[in-house]
């Protein structure tokens, strides 16, 4: 079984490598809009990324409603990716859509 799942909505697809995550998110739903400052971002690993880096955690958790806890596992969540994604390969397979 695939280690990465995609756990936007009712997606729940699985993938061996967390890179092609990373482009099935950002290219198989729309754009999120983030409840705090409005900006569109991809879905997914962008989104994380930006309510946690360009936000404070209580901005983040009043506007997603979310616990301490799951907070937490969202922050580790965006760890483990950043640390295996290949963002080369994501940003050349988005501009190939372009």
């Amino acid at each position: 079984m695939a280690p990465w799942l995609c756990d936007i909505d009712d997606c729940h697809q699985r993938f061996a490598d967390p890179t092609e995550l990373v482009i099935h998110q950002s290219r198989g739903h729309p754009p999120h809009v983030c409840g705090i400052c409005g900006k569109h971002t991809p879905d997914g690993y962008y989104a994380l990324q930006h309510a946690i880096e360009d936000h404070s955690r209580t901005e983040y958790m009043r506007a997603y409603d979310a616990s301490a806890a799951s907070l937490r596992a969202r922050m580790e969540t965006l760890e483990r990716l950043t640390q295996a994604v290949d963002f080369q390969a994501v940003r050349s397979a988005l501009d190939t859509e372009e």
